[in-house]
């Protein structure tokens, strides 16, 4: 499967906003639906998760990329996971000039509300892909200072 993400958006399959109902509509029941570590629903279908808030709408969709359920998810045509993080770093400093960089793994642009993590950067290769509405990466790392 191949998804070009949609800044603040998601994609044309999924967008932010979405229930929990729309999601399942079109995907099936998920692999898991759990709570997260930040006490959020979320639904797992291998290849990507849905996190929804207290209203159920969709505030984060991650896509995943392992050998048991590949996934391309791509920016603009570019593609993002499976690629390697450094890569990627320099593509989204093309776009955003202001990468934030939590943790060692995770590559965070405001401009464009998008996530990605490599577990073993910087020489790893990018394994998901979260793409976010304006403000909630904001917010979490202010929880993080």
């Amino acid at each position: 499967m191949n998804y070009d993400i949609i800044p603040f958006v998601g994609t044309a399959s999924f967008r932010l906003g979405m229930d929990s109902k729309e999601i399942m509509c079109v995907l099936g029941d998920p692999s898991r639906d759990y709570q997260n570590f930040s006490g959020e629903r979320s639904l797992d279908y291998d290849f990507v998760e849905f996190t929804f808030d207290e209203a159920d709408k969709c505030v984060e969709i991650t896509f995943l990329s392992s050998v048991v359920s590949p996934c391309n998810a791509s920016l603009n045509g570019t593609p993002i996971l499976g690629e390697p993080y450094q890569a990627v770093k320099r593509y989204l400093e093309t776009l955003d000039g202001d990468l934030k960089s939590p943790f060692s793994d995770l590559l965070i642009s405001l401009d464009l509300g998008i996530g990605v993590a490599a577990p073993d950067a910087p020489e790893g290769i990018v394994t998901s892909l979260t793409v976010s509405p304006k403000g909630r990466y904001e917010a979490c790392l202010e929880r993080l200072q």
